[in-house]
């Protein structure tokens, strides 16, 4: 998985690669199954989730963001990478 910078997943903690294998204690058989749960979560509220880093089990908690603001991190993000180029 990646992760974006300063957005919630990074502020809770989460590394480039780690895996969710839980989101709020259900059980995340596939990305699509996590997308939705998380988009059915009010913004704002903190979720717990269970990852595999570096092979071994960590529980985080996330505060769940809104997709603008995560779209205006990348958005600037890809602004000072192409601005740098």
């Amino acid at each position: 998985m990646d992760v974006v910078k300063s957005g919630p997943a990074d502020t809770a903690g989460m590394k480039k690669n780690d895996i969710v294998i839980a989101y709020r204690g259900k059980e995340i058989v596939d990305t699509s199954t996590l997308r939705n749960d998380v988009a059915e979560t009010p913004i704002g509220t903190e979720a717990k989730i269970t990852i595999l880093h570096n092979e071994k089990k960590e529980e985080l908690t996330v505060k769940i963001g809104s997709l603008d603001a995560s779209t205006k991190i990348l958005a600037a993000q890809s602004r000072i990478i192409w601005e740098w180029r």
